[in-house]
C-alpha cells in the first residue's frame, strides 16, 4: 500500500478532476476486496483480495483527502495533515479490538462482511464531499515542474531519514506484545500498550503539524528524533513493569509516532526550491519511504531475535531476547534526524 502512493498521487496530480471518481471506485475495491475474501479459505486468494486490491482501493480513496487539504491551507497546511493523520492513530486503537471480538464471536467471513458494510457507511459521505479542486496552474510545464524535487538533495536527505525512522517506527508495534508476554506481563499489557501508542500518535501528529507551520521542519525533526531515541533506550530499554511500558507507549507514541505530520514539512521546505512543487506528490514519495520500512522491518526484526548479546543479568530489558531490536531501533530512530545535519550543511 505504502510503495503504490507515488503511482495513485501521480494519476490524481495528472488528472485532478478525478478525485471523487477515484475515491468512489476506491470505497468500491475495498469492499469487493473484503467481500471476496469473506467466501475463500485460499490463501492465495486472500493476498490478492486483503493484500493487493484492498491496498490499492485504500489509496485510491485516501488520496483525494491529501489532494483537497493540499488545495484549501496553505498557511496552516501541517496541522490540516496532522487532522487527517489522527485517523490513522484513532483506527489503530479501535479497529483491532473490534475486530479481534467480532473474529472470536462471529468468525472471520462474517467479520469481513459486516467490516465491508462499517467502511461503506463512514467512508462514503467523505467521499462525496470532495470536491474537484483542480491546481492554479494545469499546464503541462508546471504539472512536469512537480518532480523537481526529486533531483534535490534536500529530497533524499528527508527520505533518507524518513526509512529509517519508519524501520524504528514499526518494530515496537511488530514487537511489543510478544515483548510483554516474555516478560511475564498480564495478558492485556501487550494490546494494551499497542492501544496507548496509536492513542499517543494522535497526539504526536496533531503537535508535530503545528510545529512543522510555525518552524523549519529540520528543527522539528531533530526534537522529534531526540524524543524518539531517549524513549527507545531509556524507556523501553530498561521495561520490566507494565507502568514503564506504558510509559513507552505514550512517549514513543507522541514523538515517533507523530513522524509522518513533518512531511508536509518538507513538502513546505522544497517549496522553496520551486513554488511548483506539489505537497501531495512529495507526501506520496515519502509514504512509499515508509513503505521500505514496513518491508525491511519484518526480516531485519526476525534476524536480530536471534542475535545473541555478550551481557547477561542486568536485570532490565537489556537482559531478554529482544536487546537487539530495542538497540537496533534506537539507532535506526537517531539516524531518522539525518534531515538536521542536511541543514548545518545548508542542504535542507
Amino acid at each position: 500500500m505504502y510503495l503504490s502512493s507515488p503511482l495513485v498521487a501521480l494519476a490524481m496530480q495528472r488528472y485532478p478532476k478525478i478525485l471523487r471518481p477515484a475515491g468512489l471506485a476506491g470505497l468500491a475495491l475495498m469492499d469487493v476486496a473484503l467481500v471476496t475474501a469473506s467466501f475463500t479459505s485460499d490463501t492465495a486468494v486472500l493476498v490478492v483480495t486483503q493484500g493487493v486490491l484492498y491496498a490499492i482501493g485504500g489509496l485510491a480513496a485516501y488520496f483525494p483527502a491529501v489532494w483537497v487539504v493540499d488545495r484549501l491551507f496553505q498557511a496552516n497546511k501541517g496541522i490540516a495533515f496532522g487532522f487527517v493523520l489522527t485517523g490513522t492513530g484513532i483506527s489503530g486503537a479501535v479497529v483491532p479490538f473490534v475486530m479481534q471480538w467480532m473474529l472470536d464471536r462471529y468468525g472471520f467471513r462474517t467479520a469481513l462482511r459486516v467490516w465491508a458494510v462499517v467502511l461503506t457507511v463512514l467512508v462514503l459521505p467523505a467521499t462525496l464531499a470532495v470536491k474537484d479542486i483542480p491546481p492554479a496552474s494545469d499546464t503541462k510545464a508546471s504539472r512536469w515542474a512537480d518532480f523537481y524535487f526529486l533531483k534535490t538533495p534536500s529530497f533524499w536527505l528527508f527520505q533518507f531519514g524518513n526509512v529509517l525512522q519508519s524501520l524504528a517506527y514499526f518494530l515496537p508495534a511488530l514487537w511489543i506484545p510478544s515483548f510483554a508476554f516474555s516478560a511475564g506481563l498480564p495478558s492485556e499489557s501487550g494490546p494494551l500498550t499497542l492501544c496507548l501508542l496509536n492513542i499517543a500518535a494522535c497526539g504526536g501528529y496533531l503537535l508535530q503539524g503545528y510545529l512543522v507551520d510555525r518552524f523549519h521542519v529540520t528543527g522539528v525533526i531533530i526534537v522529534v528524533t531526540l524524543g524518539t531515541t531517549i524513549s527507545v533506550f531509556a524507556i523501553w530499554g530498561f521495561a520490566t513493569s507494565q507502568a514503564l511500558l506504558y510509559v513507552f507507549a505514550l512517549t514513543f507514541g507522541l514523538t515517533g509516532g507523530g513522524y509522518a505530520a513533518t512531511w508536509a514539512g518538507c513538502a513546505k521546505n522544497l517549496r522553496r526550491l520551486d513554488t511548483r512543487v506539489n505537497t501531495g506528490l512529495v507526501i506520496a514519495f515519502l509514504c512509499a519511504g515508509k513503505g521500505i520500512g514496513v518491508v525491511l522491518s519484518g526480516p531485519i526484526s526476525e534476524r536480530l531475535l536471534r542475535l545473541v548479546l555478550p551481557w547477561r543479568q542486568s536485570g532490565t530489558a537489556y537482559d531478554s531476547q529482544y536487546a537487539a531490536i530495542i538497540l537496533f531501533t534506537g539507532v535506526a530512530a537517531a539516524l531518522g534526524g539525518t534531515a538536521g545535519v542536511g541543514r548545518l550543511l545548508k542542504l535542507a
